[in-house]
């Protein structure tokens, strides 16, 4: 799946996490994952979802997965990685994974959710602990910001967010420790809850890149038109439960073809 923007990996080690309120009969793949602010709908009770993008190839006049791609593969078409999220019972997302062509784990993002939040969030770096964060939450129970401390407890950023009172976030801000703005994003959502357009800002507040989202009749994502690529997405083969397992990405035109592939598990 296409970056939100490209400075997204900071974004990515600020991270947060939420849990649903109702019982779930459905699994939202967003806050603390590379969906945060592009978040997708997954049918059913998922324990686990498994991403990994290849290079798509065409036989037979199919697209078909071809090698993998490297993680320099992936950054040369401003792709996410290959992931792995875990969710608990209720829905709630524990940990977020990235992984390589090797299989081997390259960072996690660790929390253990008590009574519907998250006391703490932990950031492993190869295996080894290296930032925790503290969520803030709001009087709804939504989380409004993170704080983002090194092992000796320094504060190293700061993340505010403002969502819309329906759960759908309209603003990401990043600030230093200092509290010098870094960068930000803002949101436009529909009526149905869908990120339309995103816009990011640099420290000036100029802006520096551009999104803007077309969806289909189901909901699902079929194309981004940002200001340095158009990614178009065909979706190849779906489970028994409706989610998606074999999508193909055509970006600019054929210039670039990417075969993503989820496995899925369930309670």
């Amino acid at each position: 799946m296409k970056k939100i923007t490209s400075i997204w990996i900071l974004a990515a080690f600020i991270a947060t996490a939420c849990t649903q309120k109702e019982p779930v009969e459905k699994t939202i793949l967003g806050m603390g994952t590379d969906y945060a602010f592009i978040p997708e709908t997954l049918n059913g009770k998922v324990k686990l979802v498994r991403e990994t993008n290849y290079w798509a190839v065409e036989k037979d006049g199919k697209l078909i997965k071809g090698d993998q791609m490297t993680w320099k593969d992936l950054d040369s078409v401003n792709s996410t990685k290959d992931l792995i999220a875990y969710f608990d019972e209720n829905g709630a997302i524990k940990q977020y994974d990235h992984f390589d062509v090797n299989n081997i784990i390259h960072d996690s993002n660790i929390g253990t959710a008590e009574n519907g939040r998250y006391p703490g969030w932990e950031y492993k770096l190869q295996g080894k602990n290296v930032a925790h964060f503290n969520l803030l939450y709001d009087d709804l129970g939504y989380i409004v910001g993170s704080d983002r401390f090194n092992l000796k407890d320094s504060l190293l950023y700061k993340q505010v967010l403002t969502h819309d009172g329906k759960g759908n976030y309209t603003k990401d801000e990043f600030f230093d420790s200092s509290g010098k703005k870094l960068y930000s994003q803002v949101f436009s959502i529909n009526d149905k809850g869908k990120v339309m357009d995103v816009k990011a800002y640099n420290a000036n507040d100029s802006l520096v890149f551009r999104s803007i989202n077309t969806y289909d009749e189901k909901g699902l994502l079929v194309k981004q038109n940002s200001n340095n690529s158009v990614w178009n997405y065909k979706y190849l083969k779906f489970d028994k439960n409706g989610n998606w397992m074999e999508l193909a990405a055509i970006i600019d035109n054929g210039k670039f073809r990417v075969f993503a592939e989820r496995y899925y598990e369930y309670y």
